[in-house]
């Protein structure tokens, strides 16, 4: 069930910089939400504020509302601090990565997470993230596995029968830390987005720059490669969680954009469509993002796919996403590289979900469990066909 309009207005608002001007009218709004807020809706806003990734910005906004119960309070500034912990975490883990793969001579590119933290929202405490993204070429992946785990890291991956298979663009490992770190080849997993958005790992190594997390330098993507991934992620993974669009808030008001480099780096992924809905659904649920017009004007126009997604997001808006299987999750993760494949995406995902409800109306999210074969974690394939994997990741570099 999407969260009711109160908790959605209580995480709105706190998204927004004029909450904080105690006379602004956001302000005020975000005051009255609060002292109208039932306890039902307090414990949804904690649950809300955790499944959204904004416990930084919540609990900035909200700390100062005389009205919060105490109790609601020191679960907001858990979560906030859990955020932090996790960030001082992976900022040991970036060391160890630099240690070790810097050492043997192996180029690798930090994405998502650490990068967008301090770099992009400012603070490690707005911006929640679990696991740790890292890009390598896809011809040095099996070289890199073999140094992590030779420093400690552990391969989680058991279903090689699956991996292979189905051709997948990362494998999963867990650092001496505990710390789950997604190894990727290519940004995308799937081949399907892979065949669709033609994005060259050559290039993004060439064009890398480093950002600064915590004091040290990490290479990552240049910035309009950031943006660009950060949009698609956003869109492909269902566009149902405020960080993400904040995320793409933020990047488009850096400092050193260029609109014309992100849209011809659009067309070149042939990834307009992805781009303009992402800000869009942005502009719905945030406000305009900077640029937003500049980029709109150097990119197709999509009208019917833009009434459609206007549509879906109206009736779904981000702030009361859940995750569940809501008509703008569908809508955002059908788009494609044209309003022709969107639509017949949305038709075959549309058609999907309701005979998975029909089978079970109380289903949410995938629940594989190590017994399920579609789960990485079920054991299948073995050694020989991990090889067999890495040895066409490889070829399909050269």
């Amino acid at each position: 069930m999407p969260y009711d309009a109160n908790v959605g207005t209580m995480l709105r608002l706190s998204m927004t910089p004029a909450v904080h001007r105690s006379d602004s009218v956001e302000a005020r709004e975000l005051t009255k939400a609060v002292r109208s807020a039932t306890n039902s809706q307090f414990a949804d806003l904690v649950r809300a504020t955790n499944f959204h990734g904004v416990a930084g910005y919540v609990h900035t906004a909200i700390n100062p509302v005389a009205d919060l119960p105490e109790s609601t309070r020191g679960a907001l500034r858990q979560l906030r601090d859990r955020t932090v912990i996790r960030h001082l975490r992976t900022v040991a883990d970036l060391d160890y990565l630099e240690r070790h793969l810097g050492e043997a001579g192996l180029p690798w590119l930090v994405f998502k997470g650490p990068t967008l933290a301090e770099p992009v929202h400012g603070s490690a405490q707005h911006r929640s993230y679990g696991d740790l993204d890292v890009l390598v070429p896809a011809r040095r992946l099996e070289e890199v596995l073999g140094v992590l785990q030779s420093a400690g890291s552990t391969l989680m991956d058991r279903n090689w029968t699956l991996i292979h298979r189905e051709m997948k663009g990362e494998v999963h490992l867990q650092l001496p830390s505990g710390t789950s770190l997604d190894l990727h080849w290519h940004l995308f997993n799937d081949p399907e987005r892979r065949q669709r958005f033609p994005v060259s790992i050559d290039g993004l190594f060439a064009r890398a720059r480093n950002v600064s997390v915590n004091d040290r330098e990490v290479p990552t993507l240049s910035l309009a490669d950031t943006v660009m991934y950060v949009a698609m992620h956003t869109m492909h993974s269902g566009g149902d969680r405020l960080i993400w669009l904040k995320d793409v808030e933020h990047l488009l008001a850096h400092a050193d954009l260029d609109p014309e480099s992100v849209a011809e780096r659009a067309r070149a992924w042939r990834a307009e469509l992805v781009l303009v809905s992402a800000i869009r659904r942005v502009e719905l649920a945030l406000g305009t993002p900077e640029h937003a017009a500049e980029i709109r004007a150097l990119c197709k126009p999509y009208r019917t796919w833009a009434t459609v997604t206007s549509y879906a997001w109206r009736r779904s808006p981000a702030e009361r996403e859940d995750g569940s299987g809501s008509l703008g999750r569908i809508v955002s993760r059908s788009t494609r590289t044209g309003q022709g494949d969107s639509l017949r995406e949305l038709l075959r995902r549309g058609l999907e979900f309701r005979r998975a409800r029909a089978k079970d109306p109380e289903q949410a999210r995938d629940r594989f469990s190590a017994d399920d074969p579609r789960s990485g974690q079920f054991e299948s394939g073995g050694p020989a066909t991990r090889d067999a994997y890495l040895r066409e990741v490889a070829d399909q570099a050269s």
